[in-house]
């Protein structure tokens, strides 16, 4: 499976990734930053759209706790559905559209999301690493430390599934 992440700007300021680079294996988990929801028959992953794309995971909600939104369960994806209005019964099978977005914070190993729902985290490896600035889309070896990092720019991670 091949799909485009984008890495949040607060998270390279706060020094994640930094070893993040092309041709590397890393461990992702995911966060599904929602923009429209609908029922599904079947469970997939599609990307469409040029500069940032629009991503709809298709699959089975799991209720981690009661603490984090709920994760939608696609097989290799699984990620957790941020920004959701409302919550869904577990096994629901949803279809769920918006912005597939790394999130650091709640799949680390002392995070919430790690103890709960370990296979949510995946190896991938990184083919591309993009920064699309006021001044065009630059091709980058590696993401950004926190001194090189341009706050207004938004940074894409071309992956491939293992």
């Amino acid at each position: 499976m091949r799909l485009v992440a984008v890495v949040p700007t607060h998270t390279l300021a706060d020094g994640e990734y930094d070893d993040v680079g092309t041709g590397r294996l890393a461990g992702f988990g995911f966060a599904l930053q929602v923009t429209s929801i609908a029922a599904a028959s079947s469970a997939g992953v599609r990307q469409e759209g040029s500069r940032v794309p629009t991503t709809t995971v298709a699959g089975t909600v799991r209720v981690p706790g009661t603490e984090v939104p709920p994760v939608l369960d696609a097989g290799l994806v699984q990620p957790l559905l941020a920004s959701a209005d409302e919550r869904w019964p577990a096994d629901s099978m949803l279809a769920v559209t918006g912005r597939l977005v790394v999130e650091p914070y709640l799949w680390a190993a002392d995070g919430m999301l790690w103890p709960l729902l370990p296979d949510g985290v995946r190896m991938w490896s990184v083919d591309r690493i993009r920064r699309l600035g006021d001044e065009g889309t630059e091709e980058l070896e590696s993401l950004p430390r926190p001194s090189g990092l341009e706050h207004a720019a938004t940074y894409l991670l071309d992956l491939e599934g293992h």
